[in-house]
């Protein structure tokens, strides 16, 4: 009998929490701030049963208002990784983010926690209601990594 191999596994991401900026408020002339700031943080597990290097990417759909219609002008954006900005003007989520590269292998750490940076920015006249959007991370294989 010969032995079989086992598949190597895949490393996984899992959110560790909500993205929540609180209320925000909003005048007769716009938003009292046209941003807000939250941070939402990861977790990517099994990198030690893995190998490679794997990119962990986020993205969000669209915001929406109560109504779920699109709310033109506003953005999700990354601008830190980690407590570390990112350069540039942030990347916007709705684009979809290449944030980090972890090296997988048996000496990798693992679980792994990252945490990103997340900016609200609105239009000068953001409709009322509740704002939604849904947060998406995978991990992809680098190539030739």
């Amino acid at each position: 009998m010969s032995p079989a191999l086992q598949p190597i596994p895949k490393p996984s991401v899992a959110f560790d929490g909500p993205l929540a900026f609180g209320d925000v408020g909003v005048t007769a002339s716009g938003p009292e701030n046209p941003s807000r700031s939250g941070r939402v943080s990861l977790t990517v597990a099994n990198l030690d049963a893995a190998c490679g290097t794997w990119n962990l990417v986020v993205s969000a759909s669209g915001l929406v208002d109560g109504d779920g219609q699109a709310m033109q002008g506003s953005h999700l954006m990354v601008v830190s990784v980690n407590d570390e900005p990112i350069p540039g003007d942030a990347c916007d989520l709705a684009a979809g983010c290449d944030i980090v590269a972890l090296l997988a292998g048996p000496n990798a750490a693992s679980p792994q926690t990252v945490v990103l940076g997340v900016e609200l920015r609105m239009p000068e006249q953001p409709g009322l209601g509740v704002f939604g959007t849904a947060l998406d991370a995978s991990l992809v294989p680098s190539p030739g990594g």
